[in-house]
């Protein structure tokens, strides 16, 4: 079903087993340790901005901010060490914003996978706000999905008790 008048369809599935992945270059002096792969997929541009998916194999690494970005943890665990030596450590349903101009330290334990949205600096609100929403729906479903584990466990457990 299109949408009148743009030719476009209203809804775009990306299935992440078929994004096509590129690898991005880390510049030598960047590899802090390990052999860490950093792969990048585009999914879509809209203006200025663009989402994408972003993948990282095991070390250690620094990565330089050109442009705003946020990232929303979908797979994996890792942690960043910003300008403050603070470490921030990811997990899925993590949210952060990265700002143009900075650096952060990338540590990655085995494999960490992110939803991405890069935009010019000055239009990051709604970027983050989308990505927030979908941090917060993502809580939402796991909470439900939780409450039926349990209402289940528990009907089965009176069932088991009658």
């Amino acid at each position: 079903m299109k949408r009148r008048g743009t030719g476009q369809l209203p809804l775009q599935f990306h299935d992440p087993a078929f994004a096509d992945f590129r690898v991005e270059s880390i510049a030598e002096g960047d590899v802090l340790s390990g052999e860490p792969i950093a792969r990048h997929a585009a999914l879509e541009r809209t203006g200025d901005a663009e989402v994408g998916l972003r993948d990282y194999s095991a070390g250690r690494f620094r990565r330089r901010y050109e442009a705003d970005e946020v990232v929303h943890v979908v797979e994996g665990v890792g942690g960043v060490i910003d300008a403050n030596h603070r470490v921030w450590t990811l997990r899925p349903g993590d949210t952060v914003t990265f700002r143009r101009g900075t650096e952060a330290l990338w540590q990655i334990p085995e494999y960490l996978r992110v939803l991405s949205v890069t935009v010019p600096a000055g239009k990051m609100p709604m970027a983050r706000r989308a990505l927030q929403a979908m941090g917060t729906a993502s809580v939402v479903v796991a909470s439900l999905t939780l409450i039926g584990v349990t209402t289940i466990a528990t009907v089965a457990a009176s069932m088991m008790g009658s």
